[in-house]
């Protein structure tokens, strides 16, 4: 099973983020990405991959409360990964939350590390993914002229929990399945 731990965004952050990926879409109308669907859209903090050796246990030392105090995010200015070259994948990021999202990934990496879970390498960067670029096709410079003039409004999303999720994946796309919440410092679990 393919798991991961993401925070979910308010319905009017997913409004919004939809809103910036088809201006986006409209500014680059060239380039080949996959667009996230709405119901897709979250925040990721741990990316975990595919587990196979005793999925219970894991699941349930993941789905603990976390001390980290309900905080707020905020939906920011666009960008895209990699900072330089080909793009891959082209985001929204957050002014607010980004610290929060961090100690709670740091959280997750202690959790996940019995299990044979490393830490990610690479440094945190919280963001909502719109696009993923196409392997096999080139992206148009325009997209990284674009996105800097592309910015959402500061919805803020009040975050009281993260969620494992499974994914299941298929041609048509993936799909979500909610496993467990994670409440931060005593709020009551709940799914959208």
């Amino acid at each position: 099973m393919r798991l991961f731990v993401a925070v979910d965004c308010s319905a009017e952050a997913i409004t919004e983020a939809a809103r910036v990926a088809d201006e986006i879409r409209h500014r680059c109308s060239r380039a080949t990405f996959r667009w996230v669907p709405p119901a897709n859209m979250h925040v990721t903090v741990r990316f975990i991959g595919h587990v196979s050796n005793d999925p219970d246990a894991l699941i349930a030392a993941v789905v603990q409360p976390v001390k980290v105090d309900p905080f707020d995010m905020t939906l920011g200015s666009c960008g895209a990964f990699p900072a330089s070259g080909a793009v891959r994948v082209v985001w929204i990021g957050l002014t607010a939350g980004a610290r929060e999202l961090a100690k709670l990934g740091a959280v997750m990496d202690d959790r996940l590390r019995p299990f044979g879970f490393e830490p990610e390498a690479r440094p945190f960067s919280p963001h909502l993914t719109l696009a993923r670029a196409d392997r096999h096709e080139r992206v148009p410079r325009e997209v990284r002229d674009v996105l800097p003039a592309v910015t959402a409004r500061p919805i803020v999303t009040r975050v009281g929990q993260a969620i494992l999720y499974r994914s299941h994946l298929s041609p048509h796309g993936p799909r979500y399945e909610p496993l467990g919440a994670v409440p931060l410092s005593g709020e009551a679990p709940r799914f959208n």
